[in-house]
């Protein structure tokens, strides 16, 4: 460096002090070599020259540089100060959305190489700032990018795996399987555009976080049966309830079983979004009166719901299905009656074992109304709320799981009440 002529110094930068940069490469003084590592006008040769050997402050500011060329940044990536590997990814974010197609070759050269060796970086911080860079990009290669969407830490996973563009449904069902990181979920629930495949992988981890996203997220495509399998668990989650009735096109069927969990003020924002008919719309509101946290049934649907229920029960129709299509419909309190009247324990005390929310109780209620153990665990599920923790699984799948001396004395306990 020091053999630079004349000539050369006619080709610096306007301005440029050549001289006066040598003297400050010669001397100690750390300020001056960190301003002329800043200085965007600082030729390439010298600001390699400090990329390679100045302290941490002068590579940091070296780093930051935009006009640092690409071998130095290369050096930079593998720096041993974190400070130095950070300062470099947050100029390649900086950088990276003005990049023009016209210059998508000399980004693949130069930037590639670089991005890949910072997503392999054993600090996060490092890592999180390099996938806030590249998330959006179509340009980095899909094995970076699936690096970066796996990772460990959410704030390095979290924006590739909401915005990367390179993400296929394949990649998506692939970490929702294997996902251990808290939020992860969530972030791919809030994509621009989430498929019917992957609405149903994440619905089935019952992650609430996920789960209300994607309800929350108009551009995300859920099937009739993954939402019918959102709606089993959601009575117990709040969280859901709001974004579900918020949740545009959705189907009578779905608004009936809606309607008979969430709060009132809820289905009558369901019942404006939707813009349903007067009779439909009535018949929404009144199934809130039936919510199993203490509202009273209508005097008038409790009579029609026992007159349908001793008319089934009388002519021998009270089976597994019929009770399922009244669930599937959202007739919880005619369902309710049956059970009192098939079990003989009567429909008072039916309605209060429903109410406890007790997974033992409702499901000795079914035993004696003559159901099978299965379709006691969806009345545990549909018409009862119970919590998930609290529900009873039939025992082989087709089994009760409690004793029937059990079953008879909860039976006993209800109804001495």
């Amino acid at each position: 460096m020091r053999g630079r002529n004349a000539r050369a110094d006619d080709r610096l930068p306007s301005g440029f002090n050549y001289q006066q940069a040598m003297r400050t490469l010669e001397g100690g003084d750390t300020a001056g070599k960190t301003a002329l590592a800043r200085n965007s006008q600082t030729p390439p040769e010298i600001l390699y020259y400090l990329a390679e050997t100045g302290t941490w402050e002068v590579r940091v500011a070296a780093a930051a540089n935009p006009k640092t060329p690409s071998q130095a940044d290369l050096r930079l990536a593998g720096d041993t100060d974190e400070n130095v590997r950070a300062e470099l990814a947050r100029k390649l974010g900086r950088l990276l959305p003005d990049v023009s197609d016209a210059e998508r070759t000399q980004l693949r050269e130069q930037a590639i190489v670089i991005i890949e060796a910072l997503a392999q970086d054993q600090a996060p911080r490092v890592r999180a700032l390099i996938a806030e860079a590249i998330k959006s990009d179509p340009r980095i290669p899909h094995d970076t990018v699936l690096r970066l969407a796996r990772d460990p830490d959410l704030l390095v996973c979290g924006p590739v795996l909401e915005y990367s563009p390179l993400l296929n449904d394949t990649d998506l069902k692939e970490i929702i399987a294997a996902c251990q990181v808290t939020g992860a979920l969530a972030c791919i629930a809030r994509r621009a555009s989430v498929s019917e495949d992957v609405s149903d992988a994440l619905a089935r981890t019952g992650d609430i976080a996920a789960v209300s996203a994607l309800l929350s997220n108009p551009n995300a495509q859920i099937r009739e049966d993954t939402l019918d399998a959102i709606l089993d668990g959601a009575p117990t989650v709040e969280a859901w309830h709001e974004p579900l009735t918020l949740r545009a096109n959705l189907s009578i069927r779905a608004m009936r079983r809606i309607a008979g969990f969430v709060a009132a003020a809820l289905v009558d924002r369901m019942v404006e979004r939707q813009a349903l008919g007067e009779e439909v719309a009535r018949e929404l509101l009144l199934a809130v009166r039936e919510r199993i946290d203490g509202a009273t049934v209508d005097a008038q649907d409790l009579r029609s719901a026992e007159q349908e229920a001793a008319l089934v029960v009388a002519r021998g129709r009270f089976d597994d299905g019929w009770v399922l299509d009244c669930i599937a419909e959202g007739r919880r309190t005619v369902v309710v009656v049956a059970l009192g009247l098939a079990s003989r324990i009567g429909v008072t005390a039916a309605r209060k074992i429903i109410e406890s929310r007790s997974g033992r109780a409702i499901t000795a209620l079914c035993w004696r109304a003559r159901l099978s153990a299965r379709v006691a665990y969806d009345v545990q599920q549909k018409v009862g709320f119970v919590p998930a923790p609290q529900l009873m699984t039939p025992r082989g799948g087709t089994d009760y799981p409690l004793g029937t001396d059990e079953m008879a004395w909860l039976l006993d306990t209800f109804a001495g009440d």
